[in-house]
């Protein structure tokens, strides 16, 4: 009883001290994290990015891609050791902007071989701020009547299906609608471009910022800048020699060249797929947008795929995390090896109200895997244990206090096994013998009948 005792007490310590060393270890593992506190801000708002280092430390770094927004107060760069550091921006102009934090030469605290690595980017939509009373800075609307700006308000206007590089052909206004009346979330300046996905008789709809925005079809050409100004200068050549008629009409050619539809896309995606979810419509490589409706029960991260039709194509995926109750807009961009050719994908994903998020993130997945993997291992020694004592038990039983070096009876010679069976035998005839002889007295003194004294 005492040998079992301990036995238990012995492997009751040994899980107690397995279980702190499993918790110990993963509670101290090394890792590189951020977090952000809004994804969905005003102009003129602040948000925060916390970064944090566990168990690690070397320098960490925060950027933006734009300059949509700017650093109110923190280091966008510093040493950081075990611990937590904050960066506050404030949103400067609308649009949309990709916050990146990252570790860079960050190596572990018990162990300075080991490098410490980790990225976290999160989209930051920015919108214009709300008031009672918009004004309109358009200058091309300046000479539209308030009967066009009802009409372009109530009705919406039918967008052709399309994909191709547009430019300004002057400074002009990106809306957040097909209105004159809609808020201005940026501009383009003359020969900046942009990627046109729609097209009416009088808007385009286009990429801007990593969003869906809206400018007027007017001021919009396919030609590319420097053919734009060999034109002129041919037609200024022109109007050296040729009447100002002739003039006047080659200028309407030009015009109605520049309305016409640019080539095919040179880059496209084969396959878009997004797990869980079925795409609408269902994918077509000349198919640009699409909608997604999620259930309550989600991610706040999409799952992907998209592969080009050319493997030397590059693909940049924005906007599939942090998703938020409404519509967010995710864009696949489809850039050519060399860069010049661009294509664009967009999916707008609806989150219904009272949505569920949960974090796509694997590491709690992985500490899981691991303290099950450790517990399992675990029995299995507490079971081998328990069969090797319960072997030793019964050695014991049968061949009394012999001991080997290794304490196994498999190892016990046979002479000996055959020695303590014949002593086990004897044992046994002589406690038989003295019962007989017990047994023949007791029976003679009952036939003498008499007394013995």
């Amino acid at each position: 009883m005492i040998n079992k005792k301990i036995v238990r007490y012995c492997l009751s310590v040994l899980i107690i001290i397995i279980s702190w060393f499993l918790f110990n270890t993963i509670s101290n593992a090394a890792s590189f994290s951020a977090s952000i506190s809004k994804s969905t801000v005003n102009v003129g708002d602040t948000f925060t990015v916390t970064v944090k280092a566990n168990n690690a430390a070397g320098m960490y770094n925060v950027n933006s891609s734009n300059s949509n927004v700017s650093v109110s107060s923190g280091d966008e760069s510093e040493f950081l050791e075990d611990g937590t550091a904050t960066i506050t921006y404030k949103a400067e102009k609308a649009g949309s902007t990709t916050i990146t934090a990252s570790a860079t030469d960050m190596s572990d605290l018990d162990d300075d071989t080991k490098t410490v690595k980790g990225s976290k980017s999160f989209t930051v939509t920015i919108k214009e701020k709300k008031s009672s009373t918009k004004k309109n800075t358009d200058k091309s609307s300046s000479t539209k009547t308030n009967s066009d700006k009802k009409e372009s308000k109530t009705s919406k206007p039918s967008f052709t299906s399309v994909n191709e590089k547009v430019y300004a052909t002057g400074s002009v206004n990106v809306r957040q609608s097909y209105s004159t009346s809609s808020a201005v979330i940026g501009s383009l300046s003359k020969d900046e471009s942009v990627t046109r996905t729609g097209k009416s008789s009088e808007w385009s709809k286009v990429v801007y910022n990593g969003q869906t925005a809206y400018i007027n079809s007017a001021y919009l050409t396919t030609t590319k800048p420097k053919e734009e100004k060999k034109e002129e200068e041919n037609t200024v050549e022109e109007e050296n020699t040729i009447e100002e008629e002739n003039t006047v009409e080659e200028e309407n050619t030009i015009e109605d060249e520049t309305e016409e539809t640019g080539e095919e896309p040179k880059v496209k995606l084969k396959e878009l797929l997004i797990e869980g979810v079925p795409l609408q419509p269902e994918f077509s490589s000349d198919i640009y947008e699409y909608t997604v409706v999620l259930d309550k029960k989600t991610a706040s991260e999409l799952n992907i795929t998209a592969t080009p039709d050319d493997e030397s194509s590059n693909v940049e995926i924005v906007g599939n995390t942090q998703l938020g109750v409404g519509e967010n807009v995710v864009t696949i961009i489809v850039r050519s090896e060399d860069g010049e050719d661009i294509t664009t994908y967009q999916v707008t994903v609806e989150v219904p109200e009272g949505a569920e998020f949960s974090s796509s993130d694997n590491s709690d997945l992985y500490k899981y895997i691991g303290i099950g993997i450790a517990g399992l291992i675990l029995v299995i020694i507490i079971i081998v244990i328990i069969k090797r004592r319960k072997k030793d038990d019964d050695f014991n039983e049968m061949y009394g206090d012999y001991n080997l070096t290794n304490n196994d009876a498999d190892e016990i010679p046979n002479s000996l096994k055959k020695d303590k069976k014949a002593e086990l035998d004897k044992d046994i005839e002589e406690k038989e013998e003295s019962n007989d002889m017990f047994t023949n007295d007791s029976n003679s003194r009952r036939r003498g009948g008499g007394k013995h004294f």
